[in-house]
């Protein structure tokens, strides 16, 4: 049934599919795919508890998409509307063939952007921003946090969210702000407020997340603050260098005290661009000294190369280490990125 449903959305979208001065819906979308030889300690004889992995040689999607995206727009005014599906090409029979991750209605105008819905928290786009590995093979859950050097608060799509964006100020200030509506009966909202500024090459950040007893949004643990600085720097047009550093101070859990109230991660990353040529390195660090599963250091390098619009194959070796004394797990891939109707 479910198939029969997305076929006949994309017939409709297709026949009914125009672009005027003042309206358009498209369907698009990518696919992410990846020949993968991991070594992981962690993954026995029968089971893995990285999702999606297994030791070996395996493929693996890494987070496929199909999405329609619709606008209307009138006197400098654009409403949308925004839908998107995740495709699990390897793991269809367990948990079908499409689940939905986001779905959004906003608009945009001299203010900036108004949007709510399910999607990314403005913490959460930040960290995607710096990272050259982000829906790759290396970014399978290092440290609970797509990469190691991200927390897990940079992971997973938040619901019940109401997110604005400003317009650029003064050509070089951006703000941003979102409340995540808990739909409890405590009615426990998180808050989070973030800043950009650029200076000459130079673009810093600074996101704060106030996060409730209720957790309403995706990935906290429990009530606390998280604050992330980062900073990009661009000396040259081809190199880009990013720094992150995240502090997440939860409150204490009288039940589980081996739960660290304090964790810290430290990313580092470059990326150099050449041609079609397009090089990167990630390295990241974490620190929570109660949970040795959040503690120690990893790495990621990766070449990529645009082989036509819309089509980049890559190839990238990454590792990550925990001070627990556990042997690091390493992953080597080959994959392809494609997208289409941008």
């Amino acid at each position: 049934m479910k198939y029969a449903c997305v076929l006949g959305l994309t017939a409709l979208v297709l026949a009914t599919s125009i672009r005027a001065d003042e309206q358009t819906i498209v369907l698009f979308g990518n696919f992410r795919g990846s020949l993968n030889a991991i070594d992981d300690p962690r993954c026995g004889a029968q089971s893995c508890l990285e999702q999606d992995d297994h030791k070996g040689i395996s493929f693996r999607n890494n987070a496929s998409i199909l999405g329609l995206r619709g606008t209307r727009t009138r006197d400098n005014k654009t409403a949308y509307f925004k839908y998107i599906l995740r495709a699990h090409n390897d793991e269809i029979f367990a948990r079908g063939a499409l689940s939905t991750i986001i779905y959004q209605a906003g608009l945009k105008g001299a203010w900036g952007d108004l949007s709510l819905g399910v999607g990314s928290t403005p913490y959460k786009a930040s960290g995607m921003a710096l990272d050259p590995f982000w829906d790759t093979s290396a970014s399978a859950r290092g440290f609970d946090g797509p990469t190691v050097g991200f927390s897990d608060l940079t992971w997973g799509f938040t619901k019940n969210m109401v997110q604005w964006n400003s317009a650029q100020l003064w050509e070089t200030l951006t703000l941003s702000a979102a409340v995540v509506i808990d739909d409890t009966n405590a009615d426990a909202h998180d808050i989070n407020l973030g800043v950009q500024q650029r200076v000459g090459s130079v673009d810093v950040g600074l996101q704060f997340l106030s996060m409730s007893t209720s957790h309403p949004t995706a990935k906290s643990l429990r009530a606390g603050k998280a604050v992330r600085a980062w900073g990009r720097w661009s000396p040259a047009m081809p190199l880009t260098i990013s720094t992150s550093i995240e502090r997440i101070d939860y409150k204490a859990n009288r039940e589980r005290p081996d739960l660290d109230p304090l964790q810290l991660h430290y990313a580092l990353t470059l990326v150099y661009k050449r041609n079609m040529n397009r090089w990167a390195l990630a390295l990241g660090r974490a620190s929570a000294q109660e949970q040795p599963h959040l503690h120690g250091s990893g790495g990621s390098f990766g070449w990529f190369y645009q082989l036509m619009p819309g089509v980049e194959l890559y190839a990238l070796s990454s590792y990550n280490r925990r001070e627990n004394g556990e042997p690091a797990r390493r992953v080597s891939a080959l994959g392809m990125l494609l997208n289409y109707a941008e």
